[in-house]
Parts: C-alpha cells; structure tokens; sequence
C-alpha cells in the first residue's frame, strides 16, 4: 500500500446532526468541499475502524473511505469537543438512498424486499453482485473472524451501492472461531450452498493476506498518537488462522 498520510484540521466547516435515537455527530467540509462525518470516538475506536476500513477494502469489500485525523484545538472548541482527543477519524459521508423509489427503475424497494423474504438469503445476495448486497452477509462473518463485540452496520447509498458503515466495534475480542450461522442456512433450516460458498471465498482472500499485508494494514500513520488498549495485530493474525481453519475442516457455528 501507499504510504498513509494524517489529515490535519484547522478553520474547517462544522455542522452538528442528531439522530433519533439521542445520537449526535458532526459533519465537517474540507478545504475541497467534500464532505465527512466526525464521530469524535477517539484514538482508538478511530483506529479500529481505520483498520476494518482497510482489510475490508483488500478482502474487496465497499466500506466507506476512512482517514486519520488530528483536530485542532480551535476546531475542539468550535464543535465543544474541547475536552477530546485530538486523534479522530474521518468517514466519507454517504448520501443515504430514501425508503422508496428514486425511479421508474430504482431497484432499493425490490431489493428490499428480498432481503425480508427470502428463504435462502446467501443465494439471493449471490445473485445481484453490482449492489454489493453480498457485503451485507460478509460484514457479519468478519465480526466473527476478526472478534467484534457487534457487527457493523450497513446503508443503501443514492449510487445504489450497498456501504457497510460503523465498524468502530471491531477488533474488541478475541475471536472463538466460531460464525453466525443465520446466513449460512435458509429460513427453512437447509444447508446455503451460496452461503457457504461466500464464506469460504472470504476465507480464501483472508488467507491469500500474508504477515506483511497484516502489519500493513495495521499500520498507522507516524504522528498519529493512540490510546492503545490492547494491540490489533494478534486480532488480524488470529483471524487468518480462522479463515484457514474454516477453509480445512469446515465452519463451526454459533449454534452447533
């Protein structure tokens, strides 16, 4: 990979939104206009996500564009985030899809749909690759191999691409080799052979990363200074050797 740079801000734009749910983020312009949400998680939730956000990108994955970040301390003051770390994260704002149909040929509704009534969802994914939706069901397995306290998240963007977003949560355990086994089998309780065939493409791609690909994806930028509270190297480590062990004998799931 290129050499990873820190993105410096100083004097930016700021525009606070909340969510219903009693959340708030911040979104920030740089000085080319585009646009990026701040979470102001801090060092480490940043990093974790920063790290997912490029594993997921090699494993060819669509995550939104993740840059590490040090605020200034006029623009803490500005946003009352004065008593954060400067160490943040920047995440591509996406412009989320609407509910309904943006056309005559949109296809969210339909894929909606399936995604609520399929009985084999790993075959229906499996089927409608230029929507990324497949990344729907992959996201949950690398909770699994890579030890998430929860999986990430994912939105339907107005390109009509599927995004996986909000993977600070990420690297927070040590992986059991255990996976999810919804995707993995139909609604009626059947054996997904597209499932598992999702499941051990990504093994294969996992494998395929060697222990140079591993410390690179773990490697932050010099100047980025982070609360470390436990090291994520081993976490990515262990989660290859998930990935070969599900390729040898076979998943182990959660329910079994």
């Amino acid at each position: 990979l290129l050499l990873e740079m820190m993105l410096y801000i100083d004097g930016w734009e700021w525009e606070k939104r909340s969510l219903s749910i009693g959340y708030d983020f911040w979104i920030t312009k740089d000085p080319a206009g585009n646009s990026w949400i701040v979470k102001f998680k801090g060092s480490f939730y940043s990093y974790r996500e920063w790290v997912f956000s490029r594993l997921a990108t090699r494993l060819g994955l669509n995550v939104r564009r993740a840059e590490l970040v040090w605020i200034s301390k006029k623009d803490l003051l500005h946003t009352g985030q004065e008593n954060s770390e400067p160490y943040q994260l920047l995440l591509q704002f996406i412009d989320k899809h609407n509910d309904g149909s943006c056309s005559p040929s949109c296809p969210f509704p339909e894929l909606r749909r399936h995604f609520q009534e399929e009985s084999d969802i790993g075959e229906f994914v499996a089927s409608v690759s230029p929507y990324n939706a497949a990344d729907c069901i992959l996201k949950d397995l690398l909770a699994d191999m890579f030890g998430a306290n929860e999986p990430s998240e994912w939105l339907f963007g107005t390109d009509h691409k599927y995004y996986i977003i909000d993977n600070e949560l990420m690297f927070s355990t040590e992986p059991s080799g255990k996976i999810s086994a919804p995707w993995l089998f139909a609604r009626n309780g059947s054996y997904s052979k597209a499932g598992h065939k999702l499941l051990f493409d990504l093994c294969s791609k996992i494998v395929s990363l060697g222990d140079a690909d591993l410390r690179d994806i773990s490697k932050y930028p010099k100047g980025y200074k982070i609360d470390m509270l436990w090291p994520i190297l081993p976490i990515l480590r262990k989660g290859k050797k998930v990935a070969r062990s599900i390729l040898r004998n076979g998943p182990t799931y959660y329910n079994s």
